[in-house]
């Protein structure tokens, strides 16, 4: 969420429209969202059987939701997905919110990329991290 709201922060212009598209899954209740990936992990003819049974014609079907081991991680994916965008979107809001002027004064400065990340734009939104994160 926070490489995402990043992104959008860089292009302001295709904001609007590409917020839109990054917030859908939110407004998706998550009853919709449980059918949804219900059927994304069908074993019979599912979005992943599928794709499994195109690249590995030998296997059989593939149950994720039935076998203990993977089944958090097919949960864990969907929650993923419903809960991105609102971080995205506290994130974004953090960081229209900070000051453009330490940003210019960093670079003036000489930080540039990852260094100008680490040293300034993320201790602006950490605190919005941490809470999007409990």
């Amino acid at each position: 969420g926070v490489i995402t709201a990043v992104a959008l922060h860089r292009s302001l212009r295709a904001g609007p429209v590409v917020r839109t598209a990054l917030l859908l899954p939110m407004i998706i209740p998550p009853v919709v969202v449980g059918i949804l990936f219900g059927f994304v992990f069908s074993p019979s003819g599912g979005l992943l059987d599928t794709l499994i049974s195109r690249f590995t014609p030998a296997s059989g079907t593939y149950a994720i939701l039935s076998d203990t081991t993977w089944a958090i991680v097919g949960v864990g994916i969907a929650d993923v997905w419903e809960w991105t965008p609102l971080v995205v979107l506290l994130v974004f809001t953090a960081l229209l919110g900070q000051d453009p002027e330490i940003t210019e004064a960093a670079r003036l400065d000489g930080a540039r990329g990852f260094r100008l990340f680490g040293h300034i734009t993320l201790p602006a939104v950490a605190g919005t991290i941490a809470a999007a994160f409990l």
